[in-house]
């Protein structure tokens, strides 16, 4: 895993809260989130749960915040907090970083990396690059790692919508 991949987990985090269901309101369910990420769950507490769940508005608040200066600001105060241990393993091969768990619960864990992902990202040129989806309604959020960094929508369905409602709405004023 590169340290960049954790920034992601951010992302996937703040997402888990968009919608109708709540990925992580549970025990159970925050067991789940940490399995999808290819992560043993280790012991996870309701405290864990109640820390992820305030986790994701801080790193919602990332993503919405009004430009790279201010998420740069944001993700250095965090970072400050931080209890950081990593080590180098080896897969087929190749040296990659990962961040140690060292006993940390969920919670801590998750804000470590977290963190320590969007660190990278921020790093290699992304400040400019967190953002909320445009599509009406929908408050999900994204990181865009396209080449030409005009990404607006967090997938494809909403990009699809929005952009044939607008051609309707075009066309529909011409006619008139």
């Amino acid at each position: 895993m590169q340290p960049r991949d954790y920034g992601l987990w951010a992302e996937q985090l703040v997402n888990s809260a968009a919608g109708d269901v709540d990925a992580i309101g549970t025990v159970a369910g925050l067991r789940e989130f940490l399995a999808s990420l290819d992560q043993p769950p280790g012991r996870v507490s309701a405290a864990d749960v109640t820390a992820t769940n305030r986790l994701r508005e801080e790193l919602g608040a990332v993503f919405h915040a009004g430009d790279g200066e201010a998420r740069v600001a944001m993700v250095r105060a965090a970072v400050a907090t931080l209890d950081v241990r990593f080590e180098v393993t080896e897969h087929d091969g190749t040296p990659h970083l990962h961040l140690a768990r060292a006993g940390a619960g969920a919670a801590t864990f998750l804000r470590t990396a977290a963190y320590f992902g969007l660190a990278a990202l921020l790093a290699e040129g992304f400040a400019d690059r967190l953002g909320v989806c445009a599509a009406p309604g929908c408050e999900r959020v994204f990181i865009d790692t396209s080449r030409n960094g005009m990404r607006r929508f967090c997938g494809p369905t909403h990009a699809a919508r929005v952009n044939v409602r607008e051609h309707r709405r075009r066309r529909q004023a011409g006619a008139t």
